[in-house]
């Protein structure tokens, strides 16, 4: 579902290392991007007609599917009453109704990935360009949490931080991010205006070092100015942590750039981001303080928490190499155990919401097409079916 969009990778290959999994309380929820349908011919479809890929999902465990849904192919024209999924300036695409009604039959949770600015919010620059108005994309949030009611996991755009998918993103700049802080504030916002139950997923970052690296966006993403500068209001951090090493938390950092591997230094980075350092009350004084604070009816401020990292999108290509990651690629039984590993080290650390594998199936075979999935185009099981099927 991803439209227009080239990945950048940091390939610091390494050899296969063993993983050690310590395992958690709760585990991450297993997700996927993918097909909602077979196309005629497919080998999981009886006789010759399309059908539903969702049996498949059921197979496999997925918890989570995740789709794309982009603004400005929804509302092409301005609607007299944005909120309302009935709007008449409202054309929403088929597949997205399929896909929802289908994950329901089989028992799926949704996410919802929203980018894409249409022509009329923001002087026709370019769908990647933000809205002039960011309340324009938050009452479209609302309209859409209206019109899919079931889905409950909101990405808030994709990638933001790799500027041909949203601009301005100047080279190594706060400027984007704190464009992208404002709109994600907004939409948290009319998400939960729509229900309390929707989680707002931010962030939603691309591990690459052009033009904002992770790092960096997750530092500069702020709302405000002055003493009332904070990071925008989310539930969840999303990143895509493609990458060239082995999954292993055990690795060393990679700087700004940030893998599957460094998942704890992203969990450090938002918890420094978003907590801050904690300010120590000093003896009497202090106790006294607050004793009059209370006594007085000061409101105490709400507490700030780390918000878990969503890694919506990851994976390894097999069999040969594809026309993007430079190349790299690894064979199949080797993509089973990077599967087999990624869900390890998610399981093994508290702060993961969820991994989610792109993508199901492969790319039609052709120069260059991209082997990512545990199943090829035409429907065979790859060793990474299982390996995903076997993943906690």
């Amino acid at each position: 579902m991803r439209l227009g969009r080239r990945i950048l990778l940091p390939l610091c290959l390494a050899g296969a290392l063993v993983f050690a999994c310590a395992g958690s309380a709760d585990a991450a929820i297993k997700s996927i991007w993918g097909p909602i349908t077979y196309t005629r011919g497919n080998s999981n479809c009886a006789g010759s007609t399309a059908c539903s890929v969702f049996p498949t999902y059921k197979a496999l465990g997925v918890q989570n599917f995740q789709m794309q849904v982009p603004w400005d192919r929804v509302a092409t024209r301005r609607p007299a009453n944005p909120r309302d999924p009935n709007d008449p300036a409202y054309t929403w695409p088929s597949y997205a109704d399929t896909a929802v009604q289908q994950a329901a039959q089989y028992g799926l949770s949704v996410t919802i990935l929203v980018q894409g600015t249409p022509a009329w919010a923001n002087g026709g620059k370019g769908r990647q360009w933000v809205p002039d108005n960011v309340r324009d994309y938050a009452d479209f949030m609302f309209a859409i949490s209206r019109r899919y009611p079931s889905a409950h996991q909101w990405m808030v755009w994709g990638e933001a931080n790799y500027g041909a998918n949203f601009q301005p993103m100047p080279e190594h700049s706060r400027v984007g991010p704190r464009a992208y802080a404002r709109l994600l504030d907004a939409a948290y916002v009319a998400l939960k205006q729509a229900s309390p139950a929707n989680i707002v997923i931010g962030g939603d970052t691309l591990n690459a070092n052009i033009p904002v690296s992770p790092a960096e966006f997750i530092r500069w993403a702020r709302v405000g100015k002055g003493k009332k500068k904070r990071p925008p209001r989310l539930d969840w951090w999303g990143h895509n942590p493609f990458e060239g090493r082995f999954p292993d938390i055990r690795q060393p950092a990679l700087n700004n750039l940030l893998g599957l591997s460094d998942a704890d230094t992203i969990h450090k980075l938002l918890k420094k981001a978003y907590v801050g350092k904690k300010k120590k009350r000093q003896g009497k004084k202090a106790s006294a303080s607050a004793h009059v604070s209370k006594k007085k009816g000061k409101k105490k401020k709400a507490r700030r928490h780390t918000p878990p990292i969503w890694f919506s999108e990851y994976s390894v290509l097999s069999g040969h190499p594809a026309h993007f990651w430079l190349g790299f690629y690894v064979s199949d039984q080797e993509q089973a155990q990077w599967v087999s590993a990624a869900y390890q080290l998610v399981n093994s650390v508290p702060y993961v919401a969820g991994l989610g594998w792109y993508r199901l199936d492969d790319e039609p075979e052709a120069a260059g097409s991209a082997n990512w999935g545990v199943q090829t185009y035409t429907g065979q099981r790859k060793s990474s079916f299982g390996a995903y099927q076997a993943a906690p």
